[in-house]
């Protein structure tokens, strides 16, 4: 029996919670603005790309100044030296596949139906 006066409350209090809910669903008055601003996935993956190259861009920078510096401080250890154009040549990987993921977003888009590009 205590388990059908629950059941009983338990829709009431959904009742009372729902009801005003759907109510202020019929408001037309009432948007949402879009936080985003795009409307399309195109315009998703293009804002979401920009973002992300830019900052891989500016890392992988960072990594190729790293490696230098590893180089300018290495003095005459050659292992120093090997690690800094070790360091150099796999940030210059990094931005090679940046590129490509570049253009792997502009392939998907331009075959979604957008402009393609990043930007």
């Amino acid at each position: 029996m205590k388990n059908y006066y629950k059941k009983i409350i338990s829709m009431l209090v959904i009742a009372v919670v729902g009801a005003p809910m759907l109510v202020l669903a019929q408001n037309k008055g009432f948007t949402v603005a879009n936080p985003l601003g795009v409307t399309t996935v195109t315009e998703l993956l293009k804002k979401i790309g920009g973002y992300f190259y830019g900052f891989l861009t500016f890392f992988v920078t960072l990594i190729i100044f790293y490696g230098a510096f590893q180089i300018l401080t290495a003095g005459s250890d050659s292992a120093k030296v090997k690690a800094g154009k070790d360091t150099i040549f796999y940030a210059i990987v990094g931005l090679v596949a940046v590129f490509f993921a570049y253009g792997l977003q502009s392939l998907i888009t331009g075959i979604l139906g957008g402009q393609g590009g990043g930007n």
